[in-house]
């Protein structure tokens, strides 16, 4: 199997802004190095035949507006890092083969469309440093069924979240649980019925049990 390497000449280098744009032809599988600090946009739009698991390095800084979108053949869970502060739109519009996202907590704002039509995506997590999310951000994800939210319920409902055109109805119909590192206390357990933490690896989500 062909496999597309991206090489970059020092830490600083990003792909630069329609890089690889449009390019339909391209098979094999995708492996974005250590080193690239941001990924411009449309730096791989249109590329669908590419494969392998999407992954970002720590480091990268920012995602472009449709920077994999189209790539609908990359797959697995995706962990943006928390290096990252921005995430353009449509950036991800079509990841089919996505079934789960976790977003880094130096994302504040989840743009319009960002994973839109991203229909085998089941599991998000979101920090609670997000703000605002946009217009579509999650719609067409037809398969989501759980959403990790990494604060309270207090917490989720400041966040500005888009209702154009209902395009939040994915996102606002799917089951949500808040984040407590330690067992929920009563008065928690009346706010919500799902509450999760993360296990002593600090990446596998388990759900706290309400005792009787």
């Amino acid at each position: 199997m062909f496999h597309l390497f991206v090489f970059v000449l020092s830490v600083r280098a990003g792909l630069n802004n329609g890089a690889f744009h449009g390019c339909s032809g391209l098979t094999g599988e995708l492996k974005i190095p250590d080193g690239v600090t941001s990924i411009g946009g449309y730096a791989f739009n249109g590329c669908s035949k590419l494969t392998g698991e999407l992954k970002i390095p720590d480091g990268v800084t920012s995602i472009g507006g449709y920077a994999f979108n189209g790539c609908s053949k990359l797959t697995g869970e995706l962990k943006i890092p928390d290096s990252v502060t921005e995430i353009g739109w449509d950036a991800f519009h079509n990841c089919r083969g996505l079934k789960s996202v976790v977003i880094g907590s130096g994302v504040t704002l989840i743009r319009s469309n960002v994973f839109y039509h991203c229909d085998g995506l089941t599991s998000v997590t979101i920090p609670d440093s997000v703000t605002e999310i946009g217009d579509n951000a999650f719609d067409l994800c037809y398969e989501l069924k759980s959403i990790y939210y990494k604060g309270t319920p207090s917490e989720w409902n400041n966040i500005q979240i888009s209702t154009h055109n209902n395009g939040d109805y994915y996102l606002t119909r799917t089951t949500r649980y808040y984040y407590s590192a330690q067992a929920p206390t009563a008065t928690q357990w009346q706010e919500s019925e799902n509450w999760w933490h993360y296990d002593g690896d600090g990446e596998t989500i388990i759900l706290w049990t309400k005792e009787a």
